[in-house]
């Protein structure tokens, strides 16, 4: 830069100035006036310096440098303005020194330099006075928010000045425009062209001075609008759009005078402005093309601004009336009205962008770079919004029809459960729903980033916001509809060919719910998502129109949580459902181990109680748990029923009549164990009473009650008779058990009601059986009772001797079978009262021992009891003996046995009869008064026995037989195996059953069975074996008369087998020799020496071979059977092995009888499981038991491969 020093240099530092101002001096002024411009010069120089150091320095002078630098310029102008006039008279000649070499231009443009050079300092002392007042704040550290208006202020004082000062500076140009460059030297030319550019920075310092309070002001404006834009456009602000309008429009007018300010002037030149005068905080900088462009955009982008001002405060006066549909549309034609004006706001600030990504904003002024930052974040929101606002009218048309359509949501899904439409119609319609919506929530979640917090422009009344909010809570409803759809479809596709079993049908629903598990998950997670977006819409509840599709989407909502609910979790209710099948079927089998079971109620085990109550209390558990969970869906409305798939309507009704039906079962063995139970301190007379009661009044209650539930579950269960799965069926199968136990349970507290007469007195006859001379129920029948009950209270109405009961004349009596007449009296016979037993099914002999009683004896009995010598004795034993009239001792068990056949006890002490006895005979004496004894011990509670357990041990060891007349009492009877008929077994079946004639030996003759089964072989072979055995010790010879000495057994033996037994050979059982019909036949001529008396028939029931021979004393005698038998009893079983299963049944009036049995499996046969004790040896199983009671044994066995 030329300075003041430099220029006057040029006059006296160059070698020809200083010549020629040498002899100019010499020749006007002589020597003194050279002298005086040097020193002139000098001070000159200082004063130019100082300008420039201040105006190239002033960004980091301190007030007091700026101040002595001042009086340097003021000294450097006082000594200019001097040597101006003090040269002006040798500055005359200068033209004529033009001429001169190298340097006659330097003098010729003297005096024009001089002047050049003396504005410049004034123009510089003007300036800097000029900005003297914004020195203060080049150093100050306050926010640029506060230095901007003190500075136009400080522009504004200075004005004045500034104005001056370009005076100064148009007079410099002028005296600047006389100075040819190109003339001057090469040094003056370089020195001229730094006084130039002093010039240039003095010429922008004033030009700030003059423009900078409209420019600077203009700045202010934009800064200040633009944070008012973004705060109104984000939310952050709290300024309102007609505030921001009429900001938005002084701050354009602001910038159309910025604009002019730099505009080209009518030479095409722009204004020169500085701004590096002012503190670097709030400069602009220097680059005015820059500058020009960062104002012209400004404007711009308040243009921008303003028509989207307008635009939100017109929505925000919108009037939306109407419903939700109107008001989208009103809001989408509002929308498009500005779309012109939008479509200008997008390109400006398209411009804008393209500007502002160009610079490197770390090089930029602060100022400027502020403001851009400034203008950019405005811009950034700006650009969001119109993109906003151009495109949500477009999303407010595709709203609205989907809004439409969201109705269908709930009519498809109440047309699918009502079936009247498909379930394939009802999915494309939710699909068709679904892609509108998705369309909306894409869009939607477009554009909600863009508006961010600015909806108070675009949105002002959340219109869009809150049909957006509840179109995306239907989109996702749509979405987890179709996806529950979809999974139900591929569910039904898969189930049109389904034909399986109940069972079976249930796991493939599982295995189908299970495959569909990722889409039922998806859906869920949809479903999930809405309840989220669901839980911010509350408030348009307040909306009527919003409320109403706000209930439309919370029910399909519900309906689809209810399906979702059961399918995501569907194996989890089927494995409940197969729980409580499970635990149903354990509960039926834990039910016929029970005390009351038919088939173990002789065979109490009280270990079993608990598990039975464990059995009904995990039944009752897992019930309860099932009930649980099917009680939330029973409400809902699910589909798989009218899809025809799953019975969903129904299973909570069922599960509480279940419950029901278990509850009855519960209070019914409840009162079992509380008698007979591990806790329990056994039954007395009072309290068996105490049990027949609650059987009687409380069980028939129970049962109906049960029934009643059982029918209606049954009834349920029809109603979904065509689904794939029907719980309600399942479950009411599984509880077949619980039906057959009550159907078992009322026909036994009707037996119980009729027996134990509470209603009516019951009578019975009691059949005293003298076991010492066998029969196949007992033994001989001597005596027969007749006993009436009244509410469980019994009594001995009539007692009589059993030849007392035989009619008179013989015209009525039946014909005895050829057997009985052959064996017993050599000659057809007629049948007897006392010899009514003689077939071994007790209900036959019962039913003809009535038949015979009611021959002679007006009675209402339909009951028969019969019992031996052993239940007396077992009877007796129990209270501790008996003492009677007629034997001076105490008599125990042993002796009544002794004495009920008539013989001595073994004192030798017999029995006498007494005056009230109804027979002579001493045996039937002492069973009368043995009865009545025993009868009134028990009703006094004087026994050490339970009563329950002597019973059982009387029924097991069939030492008590009943008969009821009624058939249905009789069945249950049979089933409870109390009734001693030929029992019906699967499997093999085997019985030994004799008639003594006229022999009472039975105590001294040993039974045994050797039963042995060969499957080895094709076929099963049987092998049976009856030994005899005698061990009495006598030399009398064997004679069938009457009142024999009784030494030999006599017997009529029948065997018992299943039917379809195939002998393998013929046996040969010779009649034995003083056979009271061979004496006959002999006497009649007839050789008898080889007659056999093996006989075979075969009944309805059961195949019986039949052999009459005698056992002598010491002797043991034998009958051998070999036959095939029947292919039924050896049965597959479902794991792909055999099964053979044999029942031999106890002889009544026995005890301690042998069975050895021997099964002979198919070579290399692998034995799997076996039932009783056995010995197994490679291929076979033996076994040894006791026949105490009915005994059964098998064997389960595995083929070689």
């Amino acid at each position: 830069m030329l300075t003041a020093r430099n220029m006057l240099y040029l006059y006296i530092q160059h070698r020809r100035i200083q010549i020629v101002l040498v002899l100019l001096s010499f020749l006007f002024f002589v020597s003194g006036f050279s002298f005086l411009v040097v020193r002139n010069v000098s001070a000159i120089d200082v004063g130019l310096r100082s300008a420039e150091s201040i105006l190239t320095s002033s960004k980091t002078l301190d007030l007091q440098a700026v101040d002595e630098f001042q009086l340097q310029i003021a000294e450097g102008e006082k000594e200019l303005t001097s040597l101006n006039w003090k040269v002006s008279p040798v500055l005359w000649f200068s033209p004529i020194l033009q001429f001169v070499p190298v340097i006659g231009g330097d003098i010729k443009h003297g005096r024009a330099m001089l002047d050049y050079s003396m504005h410049l300092v004034r123009a510089a002392d003007l300036a800097i006075q000029a900005s003297r007042p914004t020195f203060d704040l080049r150093l100050s550290e306050q926010p640029v928010e506060k230095i901007l208006p003190e500075v136009v202020i400080g522009l504004e004082e200075g004005k004045s000045l500034f104005r001056r000062a370009n005076d100064e500076i148009t007079l410099a140009r002028q005296s600047r425009g006389r100075v040819i460059a190109d003339r001057l030297s090469g040094s003056t030319a370089n020195r001229l062209n730094k006084a130039d550019a002093l010039l240039f920075q003095l010429d922008g310092v004033v030009g700030l001075g003059l423009a900078g309070p409209e420019i600077i002001g203009a700045v202010i404006s934009v800064q200040d609008v633009m944070s008012h834009v973004k705060g109104v456009f984000d939310g952050s602000g709290t300024t309102s759009f007609s505030e921001l309008s009429i900001d938005l429009k002084n701050t354009e007018k602001k910038l159309r005078v910025v604009r002019e300010i730099f505009a080209d002037d009518a030479q095409g030149t722009k204004k020169n402005i500085s701004f590096d005068f002012l503190p670097s905080s709030i400069s602009l900088g220097s680059d005015s093309e820059f500058i020009i462009m960062m104002f012209e955009l400004s404007h711009d982008l308040v243009q921008a601004a303003l028509p989207l001002v307008v635009l939100g405060e017109d929505l925000q006066n919108l009037s939306l009336d109407g419903d939700i549909q109107i008001k989208i549309d009103l809001m989408a034609r509002k929308l498009e009205s500005y779309e012109d004006d939008l479509q200008m706001a997008s390109t400006a600030l398209t411009r804008f962008d393209g500007f502002y990504e160009e610079f490197d904003k770390d090089d930029l002024p602060v100022m400027l770079a502020d403001l851009l930052a400034r203008a950019s974040k405005s811009v950034d929101t700006l650009k969001d919004i119109v993109q906003a606002s151009l495109r949500i009218p477009d999303l407010l048309d595709t709203a609205n029809q989907a809004l439409i359509l969201v109705p269908d949501l709930n009519r498809d899904y109440k047309a699918l459960l009502q079936g009247t439409q498909s379930l394939e119609d009802v999915l494309e319609t939710t699909r068709e729903i679904r892609l509108h919506l998705e369309a909306v929530h894409s869009e939607y979640h477009q554009i909600i980033p863009l508006i961010n917090n600015a909806s108070d422009i675009v949105d002002p009344t959340q219109l869009m916001s809150n049909s957006g909010k509840l179109l995306d809570y239907g989109y996702v409803v749509a979405q987890a509809a179709e996806l529950t759809l979809l999974g139900l479809q591929q569910i039904v596709d898969a189930t049109a060919s389904s034909n399986d079993t109940p069972s079976g049908q249930l796991q493939a629903f599982a295995a189908l719910i299970e495959e569909q598990n990722t889409t039922f998950l998806q859906a869920q997670s949809a479903l999930d998502a809405g309840v989220v977006s669901r839980s911010s819409l509350d408030h348009l509840l307040k909306d009527e129109v919003f409320a109403q599709y706000l209930q439309i989407l919370d029910e399909r909502t519900a309906t689809l949580a209810a399906v979702l609910t059961f399918a995501v979790s569907g194996s989890k209710y089927i494995e409940e459902i197969q729980l409580l099948r499970a635990k149903m079927q354990d509960l039926g089998a834990v039910l016929s181990e029970s005390l009351l079971s038919p088939e173990n109620i002789l065979e109490p085990n009280k270990s079993i109680i608990p598990v039975v109550s464990d059995g009904l209390t995990d039944a009752r558990s897992q019930l309860q748990s099932l009930k649980n969970m099917w009680a939330e869906l029973e409400t809902l409305e699910l589909p798989f029923k009218s899809l025809g798939l799953f019975d969903t309507e129904n299973v909570a009704a069922s599960l509480s009549l279940s419950d029901t039906v278990l509850a009855s079962t519960d209070r019914i063995l409840s009162d079992v164990q509380e008698l007979f139970g591990p806790g329990s301190d056994g039954a007395s007379y009072d309290s068996l009473q105490i049990l027949l009661g609650k059987i009687a009044s409380d069980w028939p209650t129970q049962v109906s009650t049960s029934h009643e539930a059982l029918e209606s579950m049954t009834d349920l269960a029809e109603t979904s008779q065509n689904l794939m799965v029907n719980p309600s069926a399942l479950v009411a199968n599984e509880l077949d058990e619980a039906r057959k136990f009550f159907s078992y349970v009322g026909r036994l507290s009707g037996l119980v009601v009729d027996l134990f007469g509470y209603d009516d007195p019951s009578n019975i006859i009691i059949l005293g059986q003298d076991d010492q001379e066998i029969r196949p129920t007992g033994g001989f029948i001597g005596s027969v009772a007749e006993m009436q009950i009244t509410k469980g209270d019994l009594a001995v109405t009539k007692f009589r001797s059993s030849y007392d009961i035989d009619p008179t004349t013989h015209l009525v009596m039946p014909i005895a079978p050829d057997a009985f007449g052959k064996y017993m009296a050599g000659v057809p016979a007629l049948m007897a009262f006392r010899d009514s037993n003689w077939s071994a099914d007790f209900p036959t002999s019962a039913q003809q021992a009535l038949d015979l009683y009611r021959l002679t004896q007006t009675t209402s009995a339909k009951w028969v009891v019969a019992i031996d010598t052993f239940a007396l004795a077992y009877m007796i034993d129990a209270i501790g003996g008996i003492s009677l009239q007629g034997h001076p001792n105490l008599i125990d068990g042993e002796a009544s046995r002794a004495l009920a056949a008539g013989f001595d006890d073994k004192d030798g002490l017999g029995y006498r009869c007494g005056p009230n006895n109804s027979s002579s005979f001493s045996n039937r004496c002492f069973s009368e008064d043995a009865m009545v004894a025993i009868l009134t011990h028990f009703q006094h509670g004087e026994t050490n026995k339970e009563l329950n357990e002597l019973m059982l041990t009387l029924l097991r060891g069939k030492h008590l037989l009943i008969y009821a007349e009624d058939s249905t009492y009789q069945a249950i009877l049979n089933k409870l195996n109390m009734s001693g008929w030929l029992r019906q077994v699967p499997g093999d079946y085997l019985m030994v059953a004799d008639w003594s004639a006229y022999s009472k030996v039975n105590d001294h003759i040993t039974r045994t069975l050797l039963y042995d089964v060969d499957m080895s072989d094709v076929g099963s072979t049987a092998h049976l074996r009856v030994r005899y055995q005698n061990a009495i010790e006598s030399d009398t010879p064997c004679a069938q008369i009457f009142d024999t000495t009784r030494v030999c057994y006599w017997n009529y033996a029948r065997v018992y087998t299943p039917l379809g037994i195939k002998l393998l050979e013929e046996p040969y059982f010779q009649l034995p020799s003083g056979t009271i019909y061979g004496l006959r036949k002999i006497q009649s001529g007839y050789d008898v020496s080889d007659e056999n008396t093996f006989e075979f028939a075969e009944t309805t029931s059961h195949t019986e071979m039949a052999a009459f021979l005698s056992v002598g004393s010491r002797e043991t005698r034998e009958l051998s059977y070999r036959y095939l038998l029947p292919s039924g009893v050896v049965t597959p079983t479902d794991n792909g092995n055999f099964r053979y299963d044999l029942t031999v049944q106890k002889h009544p009036g026995t005890i301690d009888d042998n069975v050895f049995i021997n099964i002979h499996l198919p070579k290399g046969s692998d034995v799997v499981s076996v039932l009783g004790d056995a010995i197994v040896e490679d291929a076979k199983v033996s076994f040894s038991v006791l026949l105490d009671t009915d005994q059964q044994i098998g064997v389960e066995y595995r083929l070689p491969e």
